[in-house]
């Protein structure tokens, strides 16, 4: 199917070319048949009576009357031809049939040429063609229309060639006020690739300029507004879930039980429920547990009872907000053995078992022991954590340092001293979000795929390393980047058990005395040695005196060394 001669020169000579005008060509590529566009039905004639008419008029009528008699007599006489032409071929080709014809004598044949008219038709004059028993056009359907039409003339052509819309999307990102997000700011980013001069403020105006045509020439009532913001996946979410009736949903709390509806399970004094027979909500295939926080990290963490859904009559819980939020964009995507993905029971993840405990109580031991027998990874979370933290904080200063540019450093004071520390590049801004930061870590370290025996112990860390130093915020940090152990054991040790593990005594007191052992030598020598110079000293100062005899400076010396020995011991 191509363009009459007019239209390509039409076009050849730069005239405009509407889209419109291409409908048939759309429909032809949809696999639709197409027909000459029908003659208008000739207006009805009144009956004429040639007896009554003047002998002009008479004249004409019979003259009309004779061509179109010759007219209808001309194609009675092609049609016959035409049937006499095919029979002959027919029957020409059953006696090459009998006659052991090849396959390509009987191809030749059928491809005699006929007397064939091509007609030179102006690509206006293609419609949708009709059933010929019904003698109605099928309905146009299996396609999506992208950025048309975009006009009344576009909207009544689309009508005339019998396309009609069940749905008409808008694509839109109004942005958020609360939030201080502006319009068009997801959809702008997104256009920064395409288009650097893209200007949102005006395409909204061309774009809502559409929008009122489409709801009063299309049909209001189909018309749907999409928020276009967000993650292109989250928008595929919202339009399929505009779209398809039977797109997976959570349950209308207003149209289903909940638990929240159910009486409140009470207990007796010795802790035995009242209403034992009361039935629950059935659960889903993830039990307590999060969904979400399975499918996208592997990890089980416990659902909060405040935060439940149902699909299909069965109750979803979810660690926080946010995976709820997750889970009603799509929850075909974390139902995984309804959509096929698993089996039911779910295959739980690679265990992480926390073992914490007392230095000496045998924390590190047990480890070790556990890995050896059930072949799992022993895995030192503090250190782990303190040298991701290192490592993440090194990448950080190095991204300060090149988005700075280099200054030479600061002078010292005295040779040899290292430069005072660059604040601006070890340092992290003020709006930094530390407890964040070290979620991120945790999620980062902790490998959802392998089996681990995690040693707890979470103390001993440099001043303001950490936000989560005491007990609570360590669990709470656990537990917040969706890491927390299936499993925590504490080992507990009494105090001489623990004393008696970690301390020899036997090799503690030889080393011991072999310490004092050597003190006592090191004291004996610096006596020696100070009581030789004292005694060089007093004999230079007595020898000093020449009125004294030689029996007197002895005594005299003798004398001044008893005093020092007496002195210093």
């Amino acid at each position: 199917m191509g363009l009459s001669e007019t239209e390509i020169a039409e076009i050849r000579s730069g005239k405009p070319f509407p889209s419109w005008r291409f409908i048939p060509w759309v429909l032809d590529h949809l696999g639709y048949e197409l027909m000459r566009r029908p003659p208008p039905p000739e207006p009805e004639q009144a009956v004429v009576d040639p007896n009554e008419l003047e002998p002009e008029a008479r004249a004409k009528w019979d003259k009309e009357q004779k061509l179109k008699a010759a007219a209808a007599a001309k194609k009675a006489k092609e049609l016959e031809l035409e049937a006499a032409a095919k029979a002959e071929r027919e029957k020409k080709r059953q006696e090459l049939e009998a006659a052991g014809a090849t396959a390509s004598e009987l191809a030749a044949l059928d491809s005699d040429p006929e007397d064939v008219k091509v007609d030179d038709l102006s690509i206006d004059e293609l419609v949708l063609g009709v059933d010929e028993e019904t003698g109605k056009a099928p309905s146009v359907g299996g396609f999506i229309l992208l950025g048309f039409p975009q006009t009344e003339l576009h909207a009544t052509k689309l009508k005339e060639h019998g396309i009609a819309f069940d749905r008409v999307l808008y694509l839109t990102d109004p942005g958020d006020e609360e939030a201080g997000t502006p319009a068009g700011k997801d959809v702008g980013a997104r256009m920064v690739d395409v288009d650097r001069h893209y200007d949102w403020e005006a395409e909204a105006g061309r774009a809502a300029a559409i929008l009122a045509m489409a709801k009063e020439f299309i049909g209001e009532d189909i018309v749907s507004e999409i928020n276009a913001s967000g993650s292109i996946d989250a928008v595929a979410i919202k339009i399929r879930n505009d779209i398809d009736p039977f797109f997976l949903r959570v349950d209308n709390p207003d149209d289903v039980r909940v638990t929240a509806d159910l009486p409140e399970r009470e207990k007796d004094d010795n802790g035995e429920l009242i209403n034992p027979d009361e039935k629950r909500l059935p659960k889903g295939d993830f039990g307590d547990y999060c969904p979400v926080t399975y499918v996208n990290e592997g990890f089980l963490a416990k659902g909060n009872p405040e935060l439940e859904v149902t699909v299909h009559g069965k109750t979803y819980l979810f660690a926080g907000e946010k995976e709820l939020e997750d889970f009603k964009v799509n929850p075909a995507k974390f139902l995984v053995a309804q959509e096929g993905v698993a089996t039911l029971p779910l295959e739980p993840p690679a265990p992480k078992v926390m073992i914490l405990g007392t230095k000496g109580s045998g924390v590190t031991t047990q480890i070790r022991m556990l890995c050896e027998k059930y072949k799992l990874s022993e895995f030192r979370l503090k250190d782990e954590f303190l040298a991701k933290m290192k490592a993440e904080k090194d990448i950080r200063k190095r991204r300060r340092l090149l988005d700075r540019g280099f200054r030479p450093p600061q002078p010292v004071e005295e040779e040899g001293e290292e430069p005072p520390p660059d604040a601006e590049i070890e340092d992290d801004p003020e709006d930094f979000d530390k407890e964040a930061h070290e979620r991120d870590i945790l999620r980062q370290i902790l490998d959802s795929s392998k089996g681990l025996i995690i040693d707890g112990t979470w103390n001993g860390f440099p001043e303001d390393a950490v936000t989560a130093v005491e007990g609570g915020q360590y669990a709470k940090m656990l537990c917040d980047a969706r890491r927390a152990p299936e499993l925590v054991i504490v080992l507990k040790c009494q105090e001489a058990a623990a004393f008696k593990r970690l301390i020899d005594v036997d090799a503690t007191k030889a080393e011991y005395e072999k310490l004092m052992k050597e003190r006592e030598e090191a004291a004996q020598k610096l006596r020696a040695e100070e009581r030789a110079a004292k005694l060089v000293e007093v004999e230079e100062g007595v020898n000093a005196e020449e009125e004294m005899s030689a029996a007197e400076k002895e005594a005299a010396v003798k004398a001044e060394m008893e005093k020092w020995d007496a002195e210093r011991d």
